[in-house]
């Protein structure tokens, strides 16, 4: 049986905290780093549903070494996972305050190929990336809530589902006014570029030395 009664309501938990885990910081200053490169409300909306797809895939994957398998997550992999994410987006930023500084006239053939491949694998990407840091806290509360190892993966494909959905609407607002704005807004979104690419290196740095602190490598 897929779910039991006294299991529905932490399926739906799960599906609500998927859309809440979307929402975090550092995942949106991720996935608005690869927004700012699209164009449209369905190549934005791609980007969220490639990082959530990732996401999910990582969070599965290690559910299944975690619940079948039991394999046992070391906090020292979850500050290596973290401060993966931190240089991640710490090159994020960089990369694309790159490509704005050496942006010229190109062709529309050359620069629908780079759309395409950036509103699919590299936010796919990030989402394996924020899945695996985000792994260790969620499967501790997976195996203290689930009666088995079945009902555990479907909870974290739930969980994934929501935050597929969050991430993909979020993504859709982030890009709507440059969706929107067309060839008058040229300006305007190269300038949202420079403040998304400050925005990621910046809160990456301040990731990285939050971590660096907790961990006690500062001390």
């Amino acid at each position: 049986m897929l779910a039991s009664a006294a299991t529905l309501p932490l399926l739906g938990l799960g599906f609500v905290l998927g859309l809440k885990h979307a929402l975090e910081g550092d995942h949106i200053v991720a996935v608005s780093t690869v927004v700012t490169e699209n164009r449209g409300v369905m190549r934005t909306s791609l980007v969220g549903t490639f990082w959530g797809i990732g996401h999910t895939v990582s969070l599965l994957l290690v559910a299944v070494l975690v619940l079948a398998f039991e394999v046992t997550l070391s906090p020292k992999f979850a500050i290596l996972a973290e401060s993966v994410v931190a240089l991640m987006l710490i090159i994020l930023g960089a990369d694309l305050l790159r490509k704005v500084g050496v942006a010229g006239i190109s062709s529309v053939s050359l620069h629908s190929v780079k759309e395409s491949k950036s509103c699919a694998r590299k936010p796919f990407l990030i989402g394996v990336v924020h899945g695996l840091a985000g792994s260790a806290a969620l499967m501790l509360m997976v195996v203290a809530t689930m009666p088995s190892t079945f009902h555990g993966l479907v909870y974290v494909a739930v969980f994934g589902l929501g935050t597929i959905g969050g991430m993909c609407v979020m993504s859709v607002l982030m890009g709507l006014p440059l969706a929107l704005g067309g060839q008058r807004v040229e300006t305007f979104g190269e300038n949202i570029k420079i403040v998304a690419g400050l925005l990621s290196i910046g809160f990456g740095i301040v990731l990285g030395w939050s971590i660096s602190r907790s961990s006690g490598f500062l001390s």
